[in-house]
């Protein structure tokens, strides 16, 4: 694996680094995100692996430098961007209230088997819905082999115009 490694440069190498020094899949490595990782500790928080569990796992000392080094690079080619004029996202839903909406919870109930329960949550985070972690656990119903898991969520509801 070594000799692998050592053909690679860059953020290629990193990655590889990365996958094989903290047992990452390549989806938990891509979805790395800056927040989760603890350079005090040398761990890292891993979310939604496989079975959409969370676990915590090693970061090797050889990693700490070269992950602090790119993520000094991506902040500086951020920073410049942003300095073009670049670099930012328009949300639809950001902290600031939008005009000429309101809002509104609500909530969602999904019920089913728990593989079906927990494809549909993949599903909804795929589209950019909701995070698993912001779902409830499964609620067993009572039934055989059924659960149910709760979502609340604030929407901004845009107000209607009467002309």
């Amino acid at each position: 694996m070594r000799a692998v490694i050592q053909q690679l440069s860059g953020v290629y190498r990193l990655v590889a680094q990365l996958l094989y020094g903290c047992g990452f899949r390549q989806i938990e490595c891509l979805r790395l995100r800056v927040k989760d990782i603890d350079f005090a500790q040398h761990q890292i928080d891993v979310w939604h692996t496989k079975g959409m569990k969370s676990r915590v796992t090693m970061l090797p000392d050889l990693l700490v430098v070269p992950l602090q080094e790119h993520l000094q690079s991506v902040k500086r080619l951020h920073t410049q961007d942003l300095e073009k004029g670049q670099g930012a996202v328009a949300f639809v839903l950001g902290t600031e209230p939008l005009p000429d909406h309101h809002y509104e919870m609500v909530r969602h109930l999904v019920f089913g088997t728990l593989t079906g329960v927990r494809l549909t949550i993949q599903d909804l985070h795929k589209k950019h819905y909701a995070e698993p972690n912001d779902w409830s656990k499964p609620i067993s119903t009572g039934r055989p082999n059924e659960v149910m898991v709760i979502l609340t969520k604030r929407l901004a509801i845009k107000a209607r115009s009467d002309g």
